[in-house]
Formats: structure tokens, C-alpha cells, sequence
């Protein structure tokens, strides 16, 4: 007997620094056009790595920061 199961997916794991820091403000986008969601996911981030890329010229290097400005400002 074949018994169909539904899949449901509720965590979203991410990182300031996923789609060149582009990421959470989407995910922040679809949370705010439907509030309703935001009771029924889990969101996972990560912050910490100073990532070189066109949306954060003042990266100069790779590297992680640990401190409180850079986990607030993230």
C-alpha cells in the first residue's frame, strides 16, 4: 500500500552575506507582503564574514568580524 506524504518546508537557513547580501532583504520583502508567514517558518542566519563584493565596495578583504557593530549592522 503506497501512502502519500506531504513535505513540508519551514526553515530557512541564510547569511547576510548569501546573493551579495541581497537575501534577507527578499526574505524581509515576502515576510512583509504576507505577515502570516512569519508564524509558520523558522528562519535560521548567520553573520560574521566580511564578504568582497560590488554591494560592499568598503570590503576590501575577506575576513571575519565578531563584533558587536558589525553583528548589529548585518
Amino acid at each position: 500500500m503506497f501512502h502519500r506524504m506531504e513535505l513540508v518546508l519551514s526553515a530557512f537557513d541564510h547569511a547576510d552575506i548569501y546573493g551579495d547580501y541581497t537575501t534577507e532583504l527578499d526574505i524581509g520583502t515576502v515576510l512583509k507582503m504576507n505577515s502570516a508567514l512569519r508564524s509558520d517558518i523558522m528562519l535560521i542566519t548567520k553573520c560574521g564574514i566580511k564578504k568582497i563584493c560590488a554591494n560592499k565596495p568598503e570590503h576590501k578583504v575577506t575576513s571575519y568580524d565578531s563584533s558587536a557593530t558589525h553583528i548589529e549592522a548585518s
